[in-house]
């Protein structure tokens, strides 16, 4: 009960059948009013006139149901980790040690997530097809870019997306075996500007500066990631494509089809698998880039994204080679001194119109430029060898889909595509070695010129048939492909240029595919599936004077045993065949290398293989458990081999067609979250076993077995007082054997870290890594220090790395047919200290 200005002056509530009863206060005005209301009932009000000799009043009150409706109602299960559907979802908070930096550093720590060197992401087992951002594509197969720069705090949940398909027309009709990411922002920075800048200190001139701006709403997501370092941590290698797992089950395979064309003659860094960039790599490093998607309207969608990339890196490295000839072993002794520039450019536009549900287009514009140059001081076997290198790289594609549901659920799918690349090298070589080889021990310079050139562009259409449990598609395709490679080798002495013929090469390679598929896939039960797939194809090739054409057969059948209790098992089978490449028909030698030429041959053919696969999976539903076994034997009936012949100062290489050689494949991966007990570990295991047919100094081919194995186990605890710990363990070893001459290396790598969370504000990090090798011993210890006060936007690292101040690090590698032993001289000790301001 009220007065007229509504303020209260007694209440009280309905018994359970609804009545009720009000005291009223001595001093109650003349008029009040009587307002009754209830959660999702509408108020209602009743004025009443307070007579002088009446001391009782009766009111009845009618509420009407009052509907309210919400734009979005989420309910979060307070659980570490919970699964909806086909999706996993991670609280990032329960994982978090507090040093992380990068979204790259948070997921590395998350059961299910696996990091690899290259900064491609595996999750569940497998190489996530798409990294996003509040279910937005953004970076598509550039996500390195975004996982490796984008700032951890923002971050607040990861969900795995198992069964996922990017293509809304093609889900409803055939099922994806993709797993993508999913980033979820914590709400305080959607639909708001955000970002921080870094700047970072050290001694030994070391420097590290760092900017991120970002933007999250409904119809605009957007990011500019910018860094510069001298800390070893590269900035090309970040913008390039990161590897995925190729889907195999689906009817609808979209693809990108692209030039694999690659220089001849190659310049590059050297890169140990076993260390990380950081530790060895002494360098310039710049990266800016700018990404967005926007929706223009409820049908049509932009995204595009634009990433600048250089480093600048020396290199001094030491290498003694050991070729296993069969006869006296020959040794090469390098001594290398090396200054390498590259910078990589790269713009993506794709445009997505979805009209209505049964129609879906995309179409999508690359550019990339590589240009890079290197300067290389060497003493090879004693002599003192010069060269520099100018090399551009640039190639432009667009590809095209179309996707359209028709009756039934059934679809037409279209794919074209056209692209074309250019590559142009300049190099200088200052040899005595070969200059002696090629000009009777005359003194002078070498200059090669390469112009090498690729155009492609094809078409595929599919219709698939959807009838429930059984699903057929019929496809036609067709695809052009032309490359050209022109060089030139040029003498220069006494300011004259003779040009070798001998040594030059010009050729056209022309090759047309015209395909004809039948592909059908069965559900015989709820847990079996078969699927089959012939493709008819018809292969021209010319090349010069050479021409091949032949129509080939390609089965391929798949069997599937699937949500059985004891897991889940596939059988394949595929026949089919590998075009050859271009360089296998060289008609002259042409130089790959300061002391390395390649030669191809004059026969064309298109060797046959055989390919059979296994797989087994078990998980519980979260899959916070789960068990992965794929096994891959591949038999070539015939293939381009080696015919290598090595002298002390010069290798020659020529491609002959002879009898195929064999690989076995075996990988194993376990991967458990135990809730009760703070911990995650991951256990992986491979082995991989080959003959390869090579001739090496010798008058026929002879098989070249390798064999290797390893085993990986990691584990991490999250308990929840301050000291955590961080565990890797690598172990691995290698073996060759040709022609009874057998070499073998084994390595161990041996990664901890002490994480320490005081409080809220300060945590850090403690670093161990240990190398066994047969000739070497590495110990590097590193720390991380963080402090971040709750109530302020500024936070603040010191970071100290290689505390040992390791001046070199030693691998022996065991590679095809002969044994390297490489020093590399490795980034010194420095101490970094890091000011951070997030707005």
């Amino acid at each position: 009960m009220a007065n007229v200005q509504e303020i209260i002056l007694v209440y009280g509530f309905t018994n359970s059948h609804g009545f009720f009863s009000i005291d009223l206060p001595k001093d109650t005005p003349s008029k009040v009013l009587v307002i009754a209301s209830g959660l999702g009932l509408e108020t209602s009000r009743h004025l009443i006139t307070m007579g002088p000799n009446k001391s009782e009043y009766k009111v009845t009150f009618v509420l009407n149901e009052n509907v309210m409706h919400l734009d979005e109602v989420t309910l979060k299960p307070n659980e570490k980790i919970y699964r909806t559907g086909n999706v996993t979802k991670i609280n990032v908070d329960a994982f978090r040690d507090g040093t992380e930096q990068t979204i790259e550093d948070v997921l590395r720590d998350l059961p299910g997530i696996e990091i690899l060197p290259d900064g491609s992401i595996k999750a569940h087992g497998r190489f996530i097809s798409k990294l996003l951002v509040e279910g937005e594509d953004i970076f598509d197969d550039k996500y390195k870019v975004l996982s490796k720069n984008l700032d951890a705090k923002i971050l607040g949940e990861v969900e795995i997306i198992d069964q996922f398909e990017s293509n809304p027309v093609v889900s409803k009709v055939t099922e994806s075996e993709n797993v993508a990411l999913n980033l979820i922002l914590k709400d305080e920075y959607k639909n708001v500007w955000f970002g921080n800048v870094g700047l970072g200190l050290g001694n030994n001139d070391r420097i590290k500066s760092s900017a991120n701006i970002g933007l999250i709403k409904k119809k605009v997501k957007f990011f500019y990631l910018g860094d510069y370092n001298n800390l070893g941590q590269t900035a090309t290698s970040q913008s390039g494509n990161a590897t995925k797992t190729i889907n195999i089950n689906t009817l609808v395979q979209e693809k990108r089809v692209e030039s694999s064309l690659s220089p001849i003659y190659d310049v590059a860094p050297l890169r140990i698998d076993q260390i990380e960039e950081k530790d060895i790599v002494l360098n310039d490093a710049s990266l800016n880039s700018i990404s967005f998607v926007s929706n223009l309207n409820s049908e049509l969608k932009i995204r595009g994204t634009g990433i600048l990339a250089n480093d600048i890196e020396d290199q001094m490295i030491f290498k003694e080679t050991l070729f296993s000839t069969g006869q006296e072993l020959v040794r090469y002794t390098e001594n290398h001194n090396s200054l390498f520039e590259k910078s990589n450019a790269t713009g993506e536009v794709e445009l997505q119109y979805y009209p209505r549900e049964n129609g879906y287009y995309t179409n999508l514009i690359k550019f990339n430029s590589s240009p890079q140059y290197s300067e290389t001081l060497n003493m090879f076997n004693g002599n003192n060898i010069q060269q520099d290198l100018a090399n551009d790289d640039v190639s432009f594609y667009n590809h095209f889909d179309s996707s359209h549901l028709l009756w039934n659920k059934h679809l037409v799918h279209n794919y074209a595509y056209f692209g074309v690349q250019s590559i142009e090298q300049n190099g200088r070589l200052i040899s005595p070695t070969l200059y002696n080889l090629i000009a009777e021990g005359k003194v002078g310079e070498v200059h090669h010129v390469s112009d090498d050139f690729s155009k492609i562009y094809g078409v595929i259409s599919k219709l698939v048939f959807n009838q429930k449990k059984h699903k057929q598609s019929l496809g036609f395709g067709y695809q052009r492909k032309k490359v050209a490679r022109a060089n030139q080798f040029i003498v220069n002495q006494n300011h004259l240029s003779t040009n070798i013929d001998s040594l030059e090469n010009h050729i056209t390679f022309d090759s047309n595919k015209f395909q004809a598929s039948l592909n059908s896939s069965f559900d015989i039960s709820e847990h079996l599936r078969i699927k089959t797939d012939f493709s008819l194809e018809h292969l021209d090739i010319n090349f010069d004077q050479s021409f091949f054409s032949k129509w080939m057969l390609v089965p391929k059948i798949i069997f599937r045993v699937r949500n059985m209790s004891i897991g889940s098992f596939g059988l394949d089978y595929k026949r089919d065949y590998t075009e050859p490449l271009p360089d296998y028909f060289l008609m002259n030698f042409q130089l790959t290398g300061y002391q390395s030429f390649k030669k191809g041959g004059d026969f064309i053919a298109v060797p046959r293989k055989n390919l059979f696969g296994f797989h087994y999976q078990i998980g519980n539903k979260l899959k916070t458990q789960q068990v992965t076994v794929r096994t891959r034997f591949k038999k070539n009936e015939a293939e381009y081999a080696q015919n290598i012949q090595i002298d002390e100062s010069i290798l020659l290489n020529r491609y002959e067609l002879v009898k195929g050689g064999t690989n076995f494949t075996t990988t194993l991966d376990y991967t458990s979250y135990f809730k009760k007990l703070n911990f995650s570990s991951n256990l992986g295991a491979n082995i991989n076993w080959s003959k390869l047919p090579y001739k090496l100094n010798a008058s026929d081919f002879s098989n070249l077995e390798l064999f290797s194995k390893g085993i990986n186990v990691s584990g991490t605890t999250y308990f929840e007082f301050p000291v955590n710990l961080d565990l890797d363990l690598n172990v691995n070893w290698t073996e060759s054997n040709y022609k009874g001459i057998v070499s073998y290396s084994n390595w161990i790598n041996l990664s901890t870290n002490l994480l320490l969370k005081l409080n809220k504000e300060i945590s850090g990090s403690f670093s161990n890594k240990y190398y066994k090798m047969p000739n070497a011993t590495y110990f590097s210890t590193d720390f991380d220090l963080h402090y971040a006060p709750q109530n302020s936007k500024f936070s603040y690292q010191v970071t100290g790395n290689n505390l040992a101040n390791q001046r070199n690090f030693t691998i022996l590698n065991i590679d095809e047919y002969s044994t390297t032993s490489t020093q590399i001289k490795l980034l010194p000790r420095y101490i970094l200290a890091s000011i951070k301001f997030r707005f």
